[in-house]
């Protein structure tokens, strides 16, 4: 299911406005608004479209931000042999 608020965050972070992001998604302002609004949500291809524009995997702007560290905790994983951090394989 689509975030907005994920997608509103990541935005504000990369300092992308929704007339700038239409553009680099080419899909058009006034969906853009509605997405972030709420008022609609975007088909497969759309956030297919959104999260390549932004570099991103579609999970980045689906899931929420606990959905995405409970997905990282499921990753395996080992621990440094030299400093004992944590590392994913």
């Amino acid at each position: 299911m689509f975030n907005r608020q994920s997608l509103k965050d990541l935005l504000y972070r990369r300092g992308i406005n929704q007339k700038t992001f239409a553009e680099m998604t080419g899909i058009p302002a006034n969906s853009i608004s509605r997405y972030l609004s709420g008022s609609h949500n975007p088909n497969g291809t759309r956030i297919t479209a959104m999260a390549s524009a932004l570099e991103l995997t579609v999970e980045d702007i689906t899931l929420s931000e606990d959905q995405q560290k409970a997905q990282k905790l499921k990753q395996p994983y080992c621990y440094c042999p030299f400093c004992g951090k944590k590392m994913p394989v």
